[in-house]
């Protein structure tokens, strides 16, 4: 008797790829076959007839189970119900995205903050597996770490990332965030590439430090947590943006306005903004400061105090001007090789001489060439050449006049030069836009530009109106009155900082965090502080100092547990933005559940003073490590905050090579037989095939990066090739149809005919219709840009009116995407005619792929018959000879094999008899040899099988027509 928790295997076989079971399951014993089939695979279809089981779905399980794939149509097929066997297969954890903040509202300069934003990768999924020369943008294998230098202005981010299973040549310079190769950056940034099963035990970026997604930047903006104050009333509105139009201001990045917000409190806003400074002129947007001389402004930012206002200019508009012109008189030539020509393009003062010693295409080529020699010149960016050879000033214009001096030859480009230099057109110069002006006394300010936020002394703001989503403000006097006429413009901001007055007690407590995932333990915890308006304090004098604050972090491992506290005071005298990095080791390994931070006193919240703190991260080393992974390719780097923050895209990215074998290839055939490694392949068709896809300069370059079958993968690489795969004498083999050399086009190739057919021949043909495609917009990863293009293929004089777009997968290369999809349009154009027909055993000789002739009874056309005899080069036929007058004919002889011989001239003796000029290389049997005949240009049509399925004694087979149109695009250029 079988006990309660016995189980049985389900053995699922592929007998196209092993001879192995691909996959074993455990099967509960008595479970109904198809009923745990249905419960445990996704999409299980019980209609699926290339599978068959040993056991009908209604039936306990008992015993082992077989489940077998039988493909159809010849051609390698996958198991399509989540079973089989995956190419990609070992998967790893790694963190979601991690999003950093830079606050725009300090005084000094801000922190470049660091940020690695690379691909996720989510519990389960696959490792990506490469081929050829790809661009990487490689997964983190363990969370990055963030913290800050010594110097407190640097951010730091390191970490571990897996580039992909196998190992790959990446050479240094390949190693970019974003476009900026990492070897560039200089400093303490590095990156180091580790091989499989290389040791990184010493590597300090292959650490597992966790990360408290609790601490750190807030979903509105802010840096961190901010270290605040306890009070009845929420001090501060929320960061975030804000619209600022008439007397409203309304929240448009999702937060909301404290709840415990009254009307008729005053309210401190400051907007910053960034203002040009002409001695003590200020110039920029000053919606809703609305002064006038006499009156005084507080500033905030990096100028601080009072300031008399000595007058106010409103802003005036924008006038963008019109260009320069200057256009030659006559079409140029294009022949320059054996007659230079030379001239000096004159801007106003500016020159630059352009010499032509070339030959070229057409008129475009003729001005890309001008155009390249002009930016090489004085005259960069000024001008520009265009159809017509016309020369045109760039913006900015400067109304400068525009000529040119010949100095040999300049006849052949332009004509008369002296007539349109007479014509040529000056333009209007630009009149930029005035922003408003405000000329204070007393100000003074070293650079070029300030950073401030500008409020009229004397007048406060007021809540007048309260919402969770709008709030209502006046701009008052001391007597309560109002002449504001509000923010009339209307803008929208992120710098902006709205907040009661404040109070002065004690910092509260923010947390509780936990510092460790689950049951790990750690030995070191790490936390941050931020100052994000940097730290200071200036006297009545505006002379700066040093600002103390006073930091208390605290632990345990759980609630029953007591603190551990630690005391942190600092000071600095900066308005930059920096940070401290502050470590506790542990001396006993450690589970940390709860976290703590406070500040000791409370914020100042004066304009002469800086002390804003936030809590900006926590970490936690992890024990447990892993020192070598050997069957992957892994990255550790180090970078700064000023590699990494500059563009939202900045990704550590790699340009990589495989290496098979151990060398570095782009090969379709090694990756092909890397792919099928583990199944039984026809080596012979590869090789032969490779040997051509290497000589005609074919690569396959491609990232697999989702789980996909041994059978998605072949299809992806051999596509590279224009070939696909399929399944010869149980052997993975991989067909190509190519051009085929007309000597050979029939000979040598299995033949069907009357002679050896059961049903009639038949020809389908697809008529075109008015939806017929004419051109494709094929869409490819570009090896030069590394970005998704798109290139137009189409036959000359297509009206581009119906285009279908399709994907390009495993070719960068812009020349061999435009041959690929132009195969591919050629295909859809010229594969609409179709033979098929049934023989008993005949066609099993014939597989997917195969060429083959088909030779049909069309009378004044072709036909087959059986060999009479043969004497000499006399060959004489058992049925009448169908000789057409004026035309050339041929014959050609069936070999035991079923393929064609080769094909000779035949002329007429007698109605059953054909003389031939050269013997044929094989022995007629009389009364067995078939034997075909016809007018020379039409006798066979020449077919790729598509189709060979047998059914109790016949056999079916179809195949489409062969044209050599179909490859007349294979080695061509894509248009300029």
């Amino acid at each position: 008797m079988k006990p309660l928790n016995a189980t049985h295997p389900l053995q699922i076989y592929s007998n196209v790829f092993t001879s192995q079971p691909d996959e074993t399951h455990a099967i509960p014993h008595g479970t109904l076959l198809g009923e745990w089939l249905t419960a445990n695979i996704p999409g299980f279809d019980p209609d699926n007839d290339e599978l068959t089981f040993s056991l009908p779905f209604d039936q306990p399980v008992t015993a082992p189970v077989d489940c077998h794939f039988v493909p159809k149509k010849g051609v390698v097929k996958v198991l399509t119900f989540g079973l089989g066997s995956y190419l990609l297969s070992k998967m790893t954890p790694k963190p979601g995205g991690m999003k950093t903040s830079k606050r725009n509202e300090t005084q000094g300069s801000e922190i470049d903050l660091s940020s690695a934003s690379n691909q996720a990768v989510k519990y389960g999924q696959p490792i990506r597996e490469a081929f050829g020369r790809s661009k990487i943008v490689p997964d983190y294998i363990v969370p990055p770490r963030r913290y800050f230098g010594p110097d407190g202005k640097t951010h730091w981010i390191e970490g571990l990332l897996c580039v992909g299973v196998g190992d790959y040549d990446i050479p240094a310079s390949s190693i970019n965030v974003a476009n900026s190769p990492i070897v560039g950056l200089g400093g303490d940034n590095y990156a180091t590439i580790y091989g499989p099963g290389e040791s990184l035990a010493a590597e300090p970026a292959a650490r597992w430090w966790h990360t408290s997604k609790e601490v750190g930047p807030t979903s509105t903006g802010g840096s961190g947590l901010a270290l605040g104050t306890v009070s009845d009333a929420t001090r501060q509105a929320p960061a975030g943006s804000y619209l600022f139009s008439g007397k409203t201001i309304t929240p448009v990045s999702g937060q909301t306005f404290p709840t415990n917000w009254e009307t008729g409190m005053y309210l401190q806003i400051e907007n910053y903004r960034d203002y040009q400074v002409a001695g003590n002129v200020l110039s920029g947007d000053m919606a809703g400061l609305q002064v006038s001389g006499g009156d005084s402004v507080e500033l905030a930012g990096d100028a601080i105090g009072s300031r008399a206002v000595t007058s106010y200019t409103a802003p005036t508009t924008t006038n963008a001007g019109t260009p320069s012109v200057w256009t030659a008189q006559t079409a140029p030539a294009l022949s320059y090789a054996s007659e230079p020509a030379q001239f000096t393009v004159n801007v106003g003062s500016v020159t630059g001489v352009v010499t032509l010693n070339s030959d070229y295409l057409d008129e475009p080529a003729l001005i890309d060439d001008i155009n390249d020699q002009l930016t090489q010149t004085a005259l960069s960016g000024l001008v520009s050449v265009s159809a017509g050879l016309m020369i045109t000033e760039l913006p900015n214009y400067a109304a400068r006049k525009i000529t040119v001096t010949g100095i040999s030859g300049a006849v052949r480009v332009f004509g008369s030069v002296s007539q349109a230099n007479q014509n040529t057109v000056i333009g209007t110069a630009r009149v930029e836009a005035e922003p408003a002006k405000l000329t204070l006394a007393g100000f003074d300010y070293s650079g070029s530009s300030v950073r401030l936020s500008i409020n009229k002394a004397g007048e406060t703001f007021v809540i007048t109106g309260v919402s969770a989503n709008l709030l209502t403000v006046d701009r008052v006097d001391g007597l309560g009155a109002s002449t504001w006429l509000g923010w009339t413009t209307g803008f929208t901001t992120s710098s902006t900082s709205l907040q009661l007055d404040p109070d002065t007690i004690e910092g509260g407590w923010v947390g509780t965090f936990a510092a460790t995932p689950g049951d790990e333990l750690c030995d070191r915890l790490e936390f941050d502080v931020f100052m994000p308006q940097g730290l200071i304090r200036y006297d009545s004098d505006g002379d700066p100092h040093e600002m103390p604050v006073h930091v208390y972090f605290r632990y345990r491992e759980g609630p029953n547990d007591s603190w551990k506290q630690v005391s942190k005071p600092f000071r600095a005298q900066t308005r930059d933005q920096f940070g401290i990095t502050f470590s506790v080791d542990l001396p006993t390994p450690k589970r940390v559940k709860e976290c703590q931070m406070r500040r000791r006193f409370a914020e100042r919240n004066k304009q002469n003073i800086q002390d804003k703190l936030e809590w900006f991260g926590l970490r936690a080393r992890m024990v447990r490590k892993i020192d070598t992974y050997p069957d992957l390719t892994t990255l550790a780097f180090r970078l700064d905050g000023k590699s990494t923050s500059a563009e939202s895209e900045s990704q550590i990215n790699v340009i990589a090579t495989r290496k098979l074998n151990g060398v570095a290839t782009r090969s379709i055939g090694e990756a092909v037989n890397y792919i099928a490694r583990n199944t039984d392949m026809d080596t012979a068709a590869i090789d032969a095939l490779s040997a051509d896809w290497d000589q005609r300069g074919d690569y396959f370059d491609f990232a697999f990066n989702k789980a996909t079958t041994v059978k998605a993968a072949l299809d992806t690489a051999l596509m590279a090739g224009y070939a696909e795969p399929t399944v010869k004498s149980g052997l993975i083999s991989a067909v190509r149809d190519t051009k085929r050399d007309p000597v050979m086009l029939h000979a040598y190739q299995h033949t069907y005919s009357a002679q050896n057919t059961t049903s009639e021949i038949i020809t389908q043909i697809d008529m075109p219709d008015q939806n017929e495609v004419e051109g494709l917009d094929v869409e490819y990863l570009d090896e030069t840009s590394w970005r998704v293009e798109t290139l137009r293929c189409e036959l000359p004089g297509s009206t581009g009116a119906r285009i279908e777009k399709i994907e390009c997968e495993g070719i960068t290369s812009r020349t061999k995407v435009y041959q690929w999809g132009m195969r591919q349009l050629m295909s859809r154009l010229l594969d609409n005619v179709q033979y098929s027909t049934k023989t008993e055993l005949d066609a099993r000789n014939s597989e997917y792929g195969d060429y083959v002739n088909f030779v049909q009874e069309i009378p004044e056309w072709s036909q087959s018959a059986v060999v009479e005899s043969v004497s000499g080069l006399h060959v004489r036929s058992t049925e009448p000879l169908a000789w057409v007058a004026g035309e050339q004919h041929v014959i050609a002889l069936q070999r035991v094999d079923g393929t064609m011989s080769e094909v000779r001239d035949a002329t007429r003796v007698d109605e059953f008899t054909a003389a031939i000029d050269t013997p044929f290389e094989m022995t007629a049997i009389p009364q067995e040899t078939a034997l075909f005949f016809g007018i020379k240009s039409r006798f066979a049509n020449p077919a790729i099988v598509r189709d060979v399925r047998p059914s109790g004694g016949e056999t079916s087979i179809s195949a489409i027509a062969y044209s050599e149109l179909k490859y007349q695009y294979d080695d061509a250029l894509p248009p300029a």
